[in-house]
């Protein structure tokens, strides 16, 4: 009879669970379903797949634009122009930019299909070239639900980074949008949400949901470290990232008006047509920068705080700004207007959350009274903590024993 000792078990397990952690995602191929655009600005979505084509081959779908959205948006129609349908980045990855679709297919389900459909089609003929087999399909929008299943993909993977259905208050979409995710999150083998509000609401429909907050690009720290400087002399406030709908140019304008003697710059891609936005550009001490990729430390070093003034609602409450990441890695102080997803981040004084009317007085006493030296250290030892290769490292314990059971 075999005599089975308590050790052998534990050195067992002791050898199951190293090999889970040694377990690094290689020789794969992933499809990427993106709601952003490859080079415009860099995201999450592009933070993560550029990593796994280190090791993988990743096939980066573009969202599909639609006629609307080329003669509504200066910024859709100048990339939809100047875009190759087909791109190679590096040898592992590869950009596949989409015809255009049908409007409406966030509104109406019959639209959608259609739409799905043709993009099938055309994401068929790219993995035929690049000759991708069981692929690891990476989905962000719930309108991609009808193509699961069509790639004979081993590993079906939702990472929810935004309230979808409450991104426009519309309530043929939202009701759309709402049956679209739910029918996605039963489908998929795991999800990933950006911060703990997601997770809990998307926790009713699946059981394999993990938190996959954002992070600072390694790269991004080394600069800030080397360009770390403490004497700011000049009263710089900066905002960075997409002026959009979630943008409030009212809390801008307060405080430029309140203050002509500091400076505020706008480091961002106008993403839509705001009125409101004629207002500040006539303003003196507001600039505004445009998009910017290289050198954006460099502008980094000389704010004395930051700011997040959007508006507070279902949509914007779920966001967490990748830009928080970089401030912090400055030890600048950062001030956003109360979004649920940030009250984490406001314990410590990490950050400073403040209503609209509150705003510019919570500004003007950080600026004036000045904050203690551990807030600066503490904010920059968290973005040293927070860093994407990390999170890979985590998406790898989280997906190795899927990964595992199927081989």
């Amino acid at each position: 009879m075999a005599c089975f000792w308590p050790w052998d078990v534990l050195n067992k397990l002791k050898s199951m669970i190293q090999n889970l952690k040694s377990f690094t995602l290689q020789g794969e191929y992933f499809i990427c379903l993106s709601i952003s655009t490859w080079g415009f600005r860099e995201g999450s979505r592009e933070h993560i797949m550029k990593r796994f084509s280190e090791k993988n081959k990743v096939l980066y779908v573009d969202y599909a634009i639609d006629p609307l959205q080329i003669i509504r948006l200066p910024h859709v129609r100048s990339y939809f122009f100047r875009r190759r349908h087909f791109e190679k980045i590096n040898e592992n990855l590869f950009v596949l930019r989409p015809y255009l679709q049908f409007p409406f297919g966030t509104y109406f389900n019959f639209i959608n299909v259609v739409n799905q459909l043709f993009l099938y089609l055309q994401i068929k003929k790219a993995i035929k070239v690049l000759n991708f087999r069981n692929p690891i399909l990476w989905v962000y929008s719930p309108i991609f639900f009808p193509l699961l299943g069509k790639f004979n993909e081993k590993l079906r993977v939702y990472h929810c980074i935004d309230n979808y259905e409450a991104e426009i208050p519309n309530r043929i979409r939202r009701r759309f949008m709402k049956k679209a995710e739910e029918i996605l999150c039963r489908t998929v083998d795991v999800i990933f949400t950006v911060n703990i509000v997601l997770k809990k609401r998307l926790c009713g429909y699946a059981t394999q949901v993990h938190l996959l907050k954002p992070a600072l690009d390694d790269n991004f720290l080394k600069i800030s470290e080397s360009l770390c400087d403490t004497d700011k002399k000049d009263i710089e406030i900066g905002f960075v990232g997409s002026i959009d709908r979630r943008f409030d140019p009212e809390i801008v304008e307060l405080i430029a008006n309140k203050h002509p003697e500091w400076r505020i710059l706008i480091i961002g891609p106008i993403m839509y047509n705001l009125n409101k936005l004629h207002k500040l550009r006539k303003i003196k001490n507001i600039e505004f920068i445009g998009l910017v990729k290289e050198k954006l430390a460099n502008y980094y070093k000389r704010f004395k705080l930051g700011i997040i003034p959007y508006h507070v609602n279902e949509f914007t409450d779920v966001i967490v700004p990748l830009k928080i990441f970089e401030f912090f890695s400055f030890g600048t102080p950062v001030v956003s207007t109360p979004l649920k997803a940030l009250r984490g981040l406001s314990k410590g004084q990490l950050l400073y959350l403040a209503e609209k009317e509150d705003f510019l007085e919570t500004i003007e006493k950080i600026i004036h009274d000045g904050e203690q030296q551990i807030l600066r250290e503490k904010r920059i030892a968290f973005s040293s903590k927070n860093l994407w290769f990390k999170r890979i490292e985590y998406i790898q314990e989280v997906l190795s024993p899927l990964l595992q059971a199927q081989a």
